[in-house]
């Protein structure tokens, strides 16, 4: 039922990027820095998550608000947040959507992992309403 209702539209951008936010604070993670348009370089999201008190790692998150019937989240998602990564200096990334990926996008982070040591965790919608329904979010506005 959450997955029905994250793409119903019943949040606009704004409000599902606010959601993904309040999700990462349930998580743990802290410093959720927001960015909108152009000014995201690649990145929506920029967060520190406090490993124990002993290990700061910062996140660039890509949210991506997709309609199934649209396709598939293609790799040049990977690569724009591979240029939020670089440029607000993340050693890991994620990807939100409330779609799924090409298996060509699931290799290719599989191969950055394999090959680059980059770490790039993908989240698709049903494993994203799975996370929003353990924490008990509200997707009502």
């Amino acid at each position: 039922i959450i997955k029905d209702e994250l793409l119903k539209g019943r949040l606009n951008p704004t409000e599902f990027e606010n959601l993904i936010g309040k999700l990462l604070s349930s998580l743990g993670f802290e410093n959720i820095s927001k960015f909108r348009g152009s000014s995201d370089k690649g990145a929506d999201i920029v967060c520190l998550y406090n490993l124990y008190g002993i290990i700061k790692l910062r996140v660039a998150v890509q949210i991506k608000w997709y309609d199934i019937a649209k396709g598939l989240i293609g790799k040049e998602v990977v690569d724009e947040l591979l240029n939020g990564m670089m440029k607000n200096e993340c050693i890991m990334g994620c990807i939100i959507t409330t779609g799924d990926f090409s298996d060509e996008t699931v290799e290719y982070v599989n191969e950055l992992f394999q090959n680059e040591n980059i770490i790039i965790t993908l989240i698709n919608g049903d494993k994203l309403a799975s996370i929003i329904a353990n924490k008990g979010l509200s997707l009502i506005k």
